[in-house]
Parts: C-alpha cells; sequence; structure tokens
C-alpha cells in the first residue's frame, strides 16, 4: 500500500508540472526503503501456511516461482510502456496493477494465518545482536555473500562481453535474462507440483551452489576455445539454463532453512539484514566491474571460481554439514 501511495503521489507531482526528476528520484528512495521491509515480509509468509516441512518448502518454491514469473511479466510490461508516449499513462496503468495486487491481499482472511502472540521489550539493537549469533547466519552467510560477490561482478560485466563476442545477436543480453526466468519458473512449478518429498531436497544445499557455479562456468569455457557465434548463443542459453534451475533451487532452499532454524519472532528481523547485504552487494561490485571491462574469455572464466570453490568447500565443512544435519 505504501509503495502506491508513493507512485500515487508521483502522478500528481507530475500532472502538476513539479521537477519530474526530482520527484521520480525522491519516489525510487522511498520504494527502495519500502522494498527493503516488503521483502522480508514476503518470505515470513510461507512458515504461517504450512503444517510441515514438506509443505513448508512447496510453499518457498511456489512463492519463488510467482517472484520469477512476476519478473518475468514485469519485463515484458515494461517494454510495452516505455513505447507509450505519455509517462502518465505508463504510471497510470502500475499503479491500477498495484491497487489490484493490494486489493487482493487485503482479501486474504486473516484467521487463516496462524499467529504465535509473542510480546517482547527487545530494541532493534538486541535483535540485530541475536541475528549475528544465529548458527545459520555465523555459518551460511560468508559463503553467500562471498558467492554474490563473484555472481554480481560476472553479471555485470556480461552485457559488455556479450556485445564484443556476439555482434550478431543484440538481444543476447536480453535472452540471457529471460532463460533464467523462465527455467526459475518451469523449475518451480515441477519442484511446487509434481516432485515428491521435497523436504529430502533440503539436505543438497551446497551441491546445488556447485552446479550453479558450473552452469554459469559453460559459456566462458566454451568461449575459451569457440568462436562460431552460433555455437555461443547455445552455449549461453544452456549455461543460463542450468544456472536457473540450480539458482532456483538454492533460493528456494536458503530461504526454507533460514525459517526452520530461527525463531518466528526473529524471522522478519533476520531477512531483513540477509536482504539488506544481498542488496548492497550488487551495487558494489558494479563499483569495481569497470576496471574488468577489456577481460577476456579466460579471464571471466577465473572469475567463475569462486562460485565452484566455496561450494565445494562447504561440502566438506562440518559446520555447514551439521547444520544441514539439523535441518
Amino acid at each position: 500500500m505504501a509503495r502506491m501511495v508513493a507512485l500515487a503521489f508521483l502522478i500528481v507531482m507530475h500532472k502538476m508540472s513539479v521537477s519530474f526528476t526530482a520527484v521520480s528520484v525522491a519516489v525510487g528512495c522511498v520504494l527502495s526503503f519500502v522494498t527493503s521491509f516488503y521483502l522480508p515480509a514476503i518470505e515470513t509468509i510461507a512458515p504461517a501456511f504450512s503444517e510441515d516441512d514438506d509443505e513448508l518448502i512447496r510453499n518457498n518454491a511456489s512463492l519463488n516461482m510467482v517472484q520469477q514469473l512476476a519478473t518475468i511479466l514485469g519485463s515484458a510490461l515494461s517494454g510495452v510502456l516505455v513505447l507509450l508516449k505519455s509517462a502518465l499513462v505508463s504510471y497510470g496503468i502500475i499503479l491500477v496493477i498495484m491497487v489490484a495486487s493490494c486489493v487482493m491481499m487485503l482479501r486474504i482472511p486473516s484467521d487463516s494465518v496462524s499467529r504465535e502472540e509473542t510480546e517482547t521489550d527487545e530494541s532493534m539493537l538486541d535483535s540485530l545482536r541475536q541475528v549475528v549469533h544465529l548458527e545459520v547466519i555465523r555459518v551460511l552467510l560468508p559463503y553467500a555473500t562471498l558467492i554474490n560477490v563473484s555472481f554480481w561482478l560476472y553479471w555485470y560485466l556480461t552485457p559488455m562481453y556479450l556485445a564484443r563476442r556476439l555482434p550478431d545477436f543484440k538481444a543476447a543480453y536480453s535472452i540471457q535474462e529471460m532463460t533464467i526466468g523462465i527455467t526459475a519458473g518451469v523449475s518451480g512449478f515441477l519442484f511446487s507440483h509434481v516432485v515428491r518429498d521435497a523436504s529430502k531436497h533440503l539436505h543438497g544445499y551446497a551441491q546445488w551452489l556447485v552446479l550453479q557455479g558450473v552452469g554459469i562456468a559453460i559459456f566462458p569455457l566454451g568461449a575459451v576455445f569457440l568462436t562460431n557465434q552460433k555455437v555461443l548463443l547455445a552455449l549461453l542459453v544452456v549455461s543460463w539454463i542450468v544456472y536457473g534451475i540450480a539458482n532456483y533451487m538454492t533460493g528456494t532452499i536458503f530461504v526454507t532453512i533460514v525459517q526452520k532454524k530461527t525463531e518466528a519472532k526473529m524471522l522478519g528481523v533476520t531477512y531483513g539484514v540477509v536482504f539488506s547485504l544481498f542488496g548492497a552487494i550488487a551495487p558494489l561490485s558494479s563499483v569495481f566491474s569497470p576496471a574488468f571491462s577489456s577481460i577476456g574469455p579466460v579471464g571471466l572464466l577465473l572469475l567463475t571460481l569462486p562460485m565452484i570453490v566455496l561450494p565445494t568447500v562447504m561440502m566438506v565443512d562440518r559446520r555447514v554439514n551439521g547444520l544441514m544435519r539439523g535441518v
């Protein structure tokens, strides 16, 4: 609802001929601030609707799938909206979508969610200290952070690299994004509706991370030895299909593990810390990406190594294995 109000404010200010750039920046900051609360809230929903571990991971899988599909549809819709001559009309359409979303969320029966009434006089600082000392955070977050740094550095270099290596395919980067989204959507449907005993897959977190890294490495590895653009484009698609499947699984498993290892009253703060850290990694990686702008296929391949080596280390890390056994 807060995002809806912010967007409505943007439309009104635009109609009043107030500086569109200044208002857009201000509203963008507000939307980012609201999103920092919205994402953790979304990830805390699944446990309230789950009766057992199997249903919990299926619910998380469904939420993950919906988010991926929303990303695809959002990208497609934005491509249409930018073609409209009036920015006011474009933002008006987005506002209508937000209103519809808000109405549907408000129609969810409040008594369908099981709540545990808790009273606490702890300060936010005390809560943050507790989050830092949670076993799941101490063990998994350092690995996840380093892997994310490696990924985002690789990701920000791909547009420039694809433009150089696949000049005949101007849409290569868009194909890459669509491949990830479609693969994740299909994976989500299969995992949440077809796979049996979904909870058994919780123990394969490190293995899925390894596969995720291997998937990313397929394209730069092929680029070291091949020059045919059609073959490289095919490898690009295969690379991101493998990544999309593995990334979908690692995302679902990570969220589920945090939910199972964290008290209900701490979930919101815990996810707030996690998403704030992950959210800061992307822009920080973009700052360093220009230093690698002239990188070749071998250098790009080397950037994928942390995404393979770190999960391999996780597979033999006793702390990680102990954490997984307790899930």
